[in-house]
């Protein structure tokens, strides 16, 4: 069933509730906010000590990079994007033989992430490494849609 924009019951919804009035004696909002970002919020509880036999997982610390690594693994993906992009063109080549070259694209793009994610902002290779895993995401998103079927 296909919902239209002047359905009856879609106009009667309202997405937004009102605002309530803030309890008297309690500061708004906003300055709660301001004070938070300020750094004069109280100092956060000490959590609650797990329950025996309860594991706490945690991630392990990422390192930072060297740029050398992510121009490697940059270069990588943009070897497995040329390879992709030959299959592509080659009208000989089915989307189901070219699903393997698509899958090596993605794991490149996931070894990429967490190295480029480790160099600063203004990191020139970091900027390429950001541009081609965006290229590399489009391209995997337009074949998983469907548009070459």
């Amino acid at each position: 069933m296909k919902i239209h924009w002047n359905d009856p019951l879609q106009q009667g919804a309202t997405t937004q509730k009102p605002a309530t009035p803030a309890k008297p004696g309690q500061p708004a909002f906003a300055d709660v906010l301001r004070k938070a970002a300020d750094g004069g919020a109280a100092a956060p509880q000490k959590p609650a000590a797990p329950s025996p036999g309860m594991r706490i997982a945690t991630a392990p610390p990422v390192a930072a990079a060297a740029p050398t690594q992510v121009h490697a693994a940059t270069d990588r993906m943009l070897a497995a994007m040329e390879r992709y992009r030959n299959l592509l063109g080659d009208g000989r080549v089915s989307l189901r033989q070219l699903a393997p070259a698509l899958r090596e694209v993605e794991a490149e793009l996931n070894r990429l992430e967490p190295l480029a994610a480790s160099l600063p902002a203004d990191d020139p290779v970091k900027q390429i490494a950001d541009s081609t895993m965006v290229l590399a995401g489009k391209e995997i998103a337009r074949f998983m849609s469907g548009a070459y079927v």
